[in-house]
């Protein structure tokens, strides 16, 4: 799924550079490719900029690693938060409004990601109203 996801940025994303997509493979070793990313991060990012990191489920391999670079970008004093449960209505809203302020960006991407979550019945509901 995360290549589906990196594919939508290089299709519609208006300034990729803003954007770091990883795969994390089944017999990775976390810490090697936390250490991995975290470096490649600080060396992307400017001085006051700040990293979203957003993942998949809570507890999973991809989660605890990106966890584990947050903690590493917070110790440097990199302002970063981490978003997990990514679906199409997060990664969309991230593109188009990556320039708002960090925590409107949050607020606004977990509202969006919300929103597009819906059970059909309730879709059509609305639509035959």
């Amino acid at each position: 799924m995360h290549k589906a996801y990196l594919e939508v940025i290089e299709h519609i994303g208006e300034n990729n550079t803003k954007f770091l997509g990883y795969d994390i493979v089944a017999d990775v070793e976390p810490e090697r490719i936390a250490n991995q990313i975290f470096d490649e991060i600080l060396g992307t990012i400017e001085e006051k900029q700040s990293v979203l990191v957003l993942t998949d489920l809570i507890g999973a391999t991809p989660y605890n690693i990106s966890k584990s670079v947050l903690e590493k970008l917070q110790k440097k004093g990199v302002q970063s938060d981490l978003i997990s449960g990514i679906n199409m209505g997060i990664l969309l809203t991230a593109l188009r409004s990556h320039s708002l302020p960090f925590e409107e960006l949050k607020q606004k991407i977990i509202l969006s990601g919300r929103k597009c979550m819906k059970l059909d019945s309730e879709v059509n509901d609305k639509a035959e109203s």
